[in-house]
């Protein structure tokens, strides 16, 4: 029988005021978003990489099995759209 583990975050601040507003979603449908580090997609006979920078509208958002965010469906200002890319790609590291 299988064992399923599912990795839980948790906000914390200093103050207990910030966490009481209610911080809104960072990924909205219709929305803008910009990779925060390069994406490389990869296909049968090729891969074509999307530089950090890139910005994009969002189209749709995939959730997991617990209701969080894990990838996002984007429309590039060209027209082209990307499928599935993980949050994990505009997400910015605080380098803490």
């Amino acid at each position: 029988m299988a064992t399923w583990t599912y990795r839980r975050s948790s906000l914390t601040a200093a103050d207990a005021s910030v966490l009481a507003s209610k911080p809104t979603l960072l990924f909205r449908k219709n929305g803008p978003i910009v990779f925060t580090k390069n994406y490389v997609k990869h296909r049968l006979f090729s891969k074509k990489t999307y530089p950090q920078g890139t910005e994009g509208i969002v189209t749709k958002i995939h959730t997991g099995p617990l209701g969080g965010v894990t990838r996002v469906d984007l429309r590039l200002p060209d027209g082209e759209f990307v499928c599935e890319v993980p949050i994990e790609y505009f997400l910015a590291d605080c380098g803490c």
